[in-house]
């Protein structure tokens, strides 16, 4: 698959596009880090915390601040609305 386009969630969710799996020696892909998305997810630890357990009841959160590093990684900041 090359030159996808794989867009993924400030949590590491999937959003859009195919798996790493599908991908073969050779192949080129973009990542979209949408740090405006959370998903979550019963089955996989993110930032929102592991397992079944991972929150007690539903959050919304507001991003704050979006800073690109020079070493290709983004400064996220979220704030708790409720």
């Amino acid at each position: 698959m090359p030159n996808d386009l794989i867009t993924l969630s400030a949590d590491g969710k999937l959003l859009s596009g195919q798996t790493l799996g599908d991908l073969e020696a050779g192949d080129t892909f973009s990542v979209i880090l949408d740090g405006k998305q959370l998903v979550g997810g019963a089955e996989a630890a993110t930032i929102l915390g592991h397992g079944r357990t991972f929150l007690k009841h539903s959050l919304q959160l507001n991003l704050c601040q979006f800073e690109p590093q020079a070493d290709g990684t983004c400064r996220l900041s979220y704030q708790v609305t409720s």
